[in-house]
């Protein structure tokens, strides 16, 4: 199988998102009894610690669900766009992280997963920075980098989170794509210029019900 996202994720670039990604999951989970995960748009799975007994994927890629299905036979997937499938429980965890989709399906997909959580869950999404360095080189993209980090929270202060955090990453000079030897030693520059959330390439943010 050649699914892009895939193979990016195991490109030193890629690793060091997750390996981000995975710290922060660990520090705001910390005490959280994840007794069910939807994880959307997660493509092959298996991004985050969570027990396969308690997670269900929600995927439309051919490939990545196919990749998901030979490491995880009988894990839960439902195949579809998530913005129209009705969902019959809630849960405790709720995963959008590296969505390829444009900040208003974005927000649909926000407000979606929000009203599936339950009480004290947590809903982790990631979202590009338009007013960041990236978001000067690669605004014309057709998706990313479109809105702001003022305009995101703008958007979020509407809910009523109990608790909302922001973490900036993504500073990294590289591509999706990249394998570059230097990132290993460059990850942590994502801890230390994350604190500057407001100008931030990437976003990832996390909500408490």
């Amino acid at each position: 199988m050649s699914y892009y996202w895939e193979q990016c994720d195991k490109k030193r670039f890629g690793q060091s998102l997750k390996w981000f990604e995975r710290r922060v999951f660990k520090q705001v989970s910390k005490g959280l009894e994840i007794n069910s995960c939807l994880d959307i748009g997660g493509g092959a799975g298996g991004k985050f610690p969570v027990s396969r007994e308690n997670y269900t994927l929600v995927e439309m890629d051919e490939e990545a669900i196919e990749l998901f299905r030979q490491k995880y036979p009988h894990g839960n997937i439902i195949k579809g766009d998530f913005l129209a499938i009705d969902f019959k429980q809630k849960y405790d965890l709720i995963l959008m992280i590296q969505l390829t989709a444009d900040f208003e399906c974005i927000k649909k997909a926000v407000l979606k997963a929000y009203s599936l959580l339950n009480y004290n869950g947590l809903l982790l999404f990631t979202v590009t920075n338009k007013n960041s360095y990236k978001g000067l080189l690669y605004r014309s993209d057709s998706y990313a980098y479109q809105a702001s980090c003022y305009l995101l929270k703008e958007f979020l202060s509407r809910l009523d989170a109990t608790e909302i955090k922001y973490y900036g990453y993504g500073w990294l000079p590289f591509r999706r794509d990249s394998d570059s030897i230097l990132i290993p030693f460059l990850k942590w520059l994502d801890v230390v210029l994350g604190k500057l959330v407001s100008i931030s390439p990437w976003l990832l943010v996390v909500l408490r019900k």
